[in-house]
């Protein structure tokens, strides 16, 4: 049982690293991506409104390798609004456009 607890907060621990407060988020694109093109006027848009940390996964810096590793990353476009210390995953085009209009206020 004693073993289940230390998992337990090694997990907690490791989660602590990514999940601090505030909001911020982790926009995953290509510029060789026609539906990250699509939705780059949004996420302009919105990188206005909130802290955004561009990630092209061609070029990734340590932050964006270590979110891309903790949601398991597999496409573009992505975006992880990292809010309250939970992360949330947007995948594909239409996601990520009606995350960036909620983020302005456009949509809810």
């Amino acid at each position: 049982m004693s073993l289940l607890v230390l998992i337990g907060f090694i997990l907690a621990g490791c989660s602590e690293s990514v999940s601090d407060g505030g909001e911020k988020v982790y926009y995953f694109f290509s510029p060789k991506c026609p539906h990250c093109e699509n939705v780059k006027p949004y996420v302009m848009n919105a990188s206005k409104k909130v802290e955004m940390e561009f990630c092209n996964v061609e070029e990734m810096n340590e932050e964006c390798k270590e979110i891309a590793g903790k949601i398991g990353l597999r496409g573009v476009p992505t975006a992880v609004h990292k809010r309250n210390g939970e992360l949330k995953v947007y995948v594909g085009e239409i996601q990520v456009r009606d995350l960036m209009l909620t983020l302005v206020g456009g949509k809810s």
